[in-house]
């Protein structure tokens, strides 16, 4: 009973702190352009023994984690463009 107890509240605990993370990251960038990689990677890295991942990947998992945003990323920028603005063709049908 203990330790389902413990792992709910490291459960949580890592939820809440992954939660807070994001939040810094977008604050970090917006003010002084860091990438989430400067926050993120090393809470992923500090994070992943509580939840029960081996030592040996926690780099690897860490960095590829962290990796993977730039694959949400690019459709974005192709939609949008380096400057957050829609392409001069998906303007005209989409205002």
């Amino acid at each position: 009973m203990l330790l389902s107890r413990w792992g709910r509240i490291m459960e949580f605990l890592a939820l809440v702190s992954y939660l807070f993370a994001g939040g810094l990251t977008g604050l970090l960038a917006d003010l002084f352009g860091l990438g989430g990689g400067v926050v993120l990677v090393p809470l992923f890295y500090i994070s992943f023994p509580h939840l029960g991942i081996a030592t040996a990947f926690l780099m690897h998992l860490a960095v590829g984690t962290s990796l993977r945003h730039f694959g949400d990323m690019l459709p974005h920028y192709a939609t949008f463009g380096p400057r957050g603005q829609r392409s001069s063709g998906t303007s005209r049908c989409c205002p």
